[in-house]
């Protein structure tokens, strides 16, 4: 015997419940926000751009395999040829190595490891003598290519790209790094002004390498030098020959050979390719407003 009232139900001009964007969703969903983006406008400038969530992979991926290449060398401790006294104990990998110089090599006490910030990846060569190596590859004219990011230094060597995606003059290409060195005491990209010592010393040297010199030994040439007197990880398939060795030495770089199963294989072939975009300035734009959005979405509980 309860008496119920009830008031009539207006809709609201706009929708309680909307439908989700399916395409974001994919898009979010297979990490490829530089689909479908707006079309350029008439008369923009384009320009080669990184994908952001790459170069911020990557980023962190360069800083994971130096930081394992120091633990690596603080455990193994510091090779020095034998003086007058056995040191830390007679080190028998290091003195069949370089058996051919006729010395005998122990390991030094009392060595703390300095933080290693500069070095080497070769990210596939399973030989030293590798056609890559020695400047040759799939494509006429093999490159140097990498984004120019603010926080690492890094330049690789490419002998090929791909194109997976066009829209207009727009493209989304797919890189593939063969050789790498990388660097944290300079970036690849400086804002400060006469700055640019990455691209000075190495970058710009590499690309002016001739025809004939272009191997892998007039590479570590120029990122030795560069490095001078540092500890410096080289990781590779295969153990680096004494021809590397005896160049480290002669630019008194300590070097740290480091396997490269020693790095997560999923990382590695995770960070061996990346994309790089041909965009317009205006699809430029609505690409970081898309991944704006995207991390704020991340960041909600």
């Amino acid at each position: 015997g309860k008496r119920l009232t009830a008031e009539p139900w207006f809709p609201v001009p706009w929708p309680i419940l909307e439908p989700p964007d399916v395409a974001q969703l994919t898009r979010e969903a297979r990490n490829a926000e530089y689909e479908g983006l707006p079309d350029p406008r008439r008369g923009e400038t384009y320009g080669w751009h990184a994908y952001p969530p790459d170069q911020e992979a990557y980023e962190g991926f360069v800083r994971y395999a130096l930081r394992q290449a120091s633990q690596r060398e603080s455990l193994d401790g510091l090779s020095v040829r034998f003086v007058s006294a056995l040191e830390g104990g007679l080190d028998v990998r290091t003195t069949i190595r370089f058996w051919h110089e006729d010395q005998i090599y122990v390991r030094q006490q009392g060595q703390t490891s300095d933080f290693i910030r500069n070095g080497v990846i070769d990210w596939t060569n399973h030989t030293e003598d590798s056609e890559i190596l020695r400047g040759g590859g799939r494509v006429p004219v093999p490159g140097w290519n990498d984004p120019d990011s603010t926080a690492i230094g890094s330049v690789s060597r490419e002998v090929g790209s791909e194109t997976i995606g066009r829209q207009g003059q727009s493209k989304v290409t797919l890189r593939t790094r063969e050789w790498s060195f990388v660097t944290l005491d300079h970036p690849t990209f400086e804002r400060r002004p006469g700055s640019g010592a990455l691209w000075n010393r190495v970058i710009e040297p590499l690309l002016d390498l001739e025809k004939g010199r272009d191997d892998v030994y007039q590479w570590l040439e120029l990122a030795f030098s560069f490095c001078e007197g540092k500890p410096f990880a080289y990781y590779s398939r295969y153990t680096p020959s004494a021809r590397i060795f005896a160049l480290a030495r002669s630019h008194k770089v300590r070097l740290q050979w480091c396997p490269l199963g020693h790095l997560s294989g999923v990382l590695v072939a995770r960070h061996r390719r990346w994309h790089q975009l041909w965009l317009s300035d205006s699809q430029w734009r609505a690409l970081q407003a898309r991944l704006k959005r995207r991390g704020r979405n991340d960041n909600l509980p």
